[in-house]
């Protein structure tokens, strides 16, 4: 079946009333209805098929509709994705009709997405319109609680681990644990933590100079040394021992300060 296609002319004339699904005409039919609206206008094809478009589609049917394909196809749950449309008001065929979302990636990527839909009658695509969508997917990662400063140490009061609906992958992010990290620049409140904003820092650094203080009764010895690994309070960490070549293992009590016990 052919779509007629009149140059891209435009005639504002009756055709038919309350038509809610495609209709086939033949060549002579449509010729009849072009005569009697007073235009003489060759028709060339087999057929023609009138596409109704009456019916408003919400934005919620459209995300919805989207939603249940992707999850379908992908495997994904609906609650680990949220769909946001994007475009104007758009109207469909009301009846007699059958819509498939076309084309979709193999890898499906969260942010501003085209997807088609094609429109199908008597097993025939006679249209396609292409809709914009934000895809979202949920990811878990760190967040600040509050605006976090430069140089500053954290602590579990700073941050919180939270699930949310973002655009961006979390390859970026922080999903785990960020105590004892130290912020390398000022980090505003309520924003999810990048890998570059803070630095895992310990209190005691592989390679650095520590201070090893031995304790037995009342007798307190310190001495120099350089640690083997690095560590925060309570870990166990090695230092070299007094030949550089015997490792010791001893407690970190403060930043640079290690306790044998």
């Amino acid at each position: 079946k052919d779509i007629s296609n009149f140059h891209e002319k435009t005639w504002n004339i009756k055709i038919f009333s309350n038509l809610i699904s495609p209709k086939i005409l033949s060549i002579n039919e449509l010729e009849k209805i072009l005569v009697s609206n007073n235009i003489s206008e060759k028709v060339f094809g087999k057929n023609s098929i009138l596409i109704p478009f009456t019916k408003e589609f919400t934005k919620s049917e459209l995300e919805e509709s989207l939603l249940s394909e992707i999850s379908s196809k992908s495997g994904i749950e609906k609650s680990e994705l949220k769909i946001t449309y994007n475009g104007k008001k758009i109207n469909l065929p009301e009846s007699g009709v059958e819509f498939r979302w076309a084309n979709f990636p193999k890898n499906l990527i969260s942010g501003r997405r085209i997807f088609p839909l094609d429109i199908y009658f008597q097993n025939e695509k006679i249209h396609t319109v292409r809709l914009n969508f934000l895809l979202e997917k949920k990811i878990t990662a760190v967040v600040s609680k509050r605006k976090i400063s430069k140089g500053k140490i954290l602590s579990k009061n700073d941050f919180e681990i939270r699930s949310f609906y973002s655009e961006e992958d979390n390859k970026d992010l922080f999903s785990e644990d960020v105590t004892g990290f130290t912020v390398l620049g000022e980090i505003e409140e309520n924003k999810p933590i990048r890998k570059k904003e803070i630095r895992n820092s310990f209190l005691v650094e592989k390679g650095s100079e520590v201070t090893i203080v031995f304790t037995k009764g009342n007798l307190v010895v310190k001495g120099k040394s350089r640690a083997r690994t690095s560590g925060n309070l309570g870990d166990l960490v090695q230092v070299n021992g007094h030949s550089n070549h015997s490792i010791l293992t001893a407690r970190v009590a403060d930043r640079g300060s290690v306790i044998i016990e």
